[in-house]
């Protein structure tokens, strides 16, 4: 998709990498998503988000718009990278959910991750009743594994997790990442 531009976050290589991090704390705060992907943590805090950036976690911001005023739709991470496998979670900003530009975001970041990191599956968990989410994935091509019960918690309260799977054959060329 074009308009889509994906950005490695890397605190480790980048020190002034840390600089964009209080503005993402605030969105997340204001979008609400804290309590929605930090449920488990309730005293979750900014050198949380700090640690997460920059500790294990590899993380690729998505943006959108003109060179001049990119607009940062979310983000991707993958964590436990090794023998052809990842495990992935991503954070889109309330403004984009319900919208196409995340199904492509998640094209993108996939085939991105498939190609950066030579991955042949990349698999996640998401909240059973986060409807969007689950048919997003679905849309960007990801395949339904099963359910992991209670591992997720979905507006406070436990919930089963929906078990997703990204291979890299059925992402070949399909984005221009």
């Amino acid at each position: 998709m074009t308009g889509l531009k994906l950005v490695p976050y890397n605190a480790d290589l980048d020190p002034e990498a840390h600089n964009f991090l209080p503005w993402l704390w605030e969105k997340l705060k204001v979008d609400d998503l804290i309590s929605i992907y930090f449920h488990d943590k309730p005293d979750v805090n900014f050198p949380t988000l700090v640690k997460l950036f920059s500790g294990g976690a590899t993380v690729t911001l998505v943006l959108t718009g003109d060179e001049k005023q990119p607009k940062l739709i979310g983000f991707g991470a993958l964590s436990g990278i090794g023998d052809k496998a990842a495990s992935a979670g991503f954070a889109f900003f309330r403004e984009f959910w319900d919208t196409k530009i995340t199904t492509e975001a998640m094209k993108a970041l996939l085939t991105y991750w498939f190609n950066q990191f030579e991955l042949d599956h990349v698999f996640g968990g998401v909240a059973e009743g986060n409807r969007a989410a689950n048919i997003m994935l679905s849309r960007a091509g990801c395949k339904r594994q099963g359910k992991l019960p209670q591992l997720q918690h979905w507006k406070g309260v436990p919930s089963d997790a929906v078990v997703w799977a990204a291979y890299k054959d059925d992402f070949s060329g399909r984005v221009d990442a």
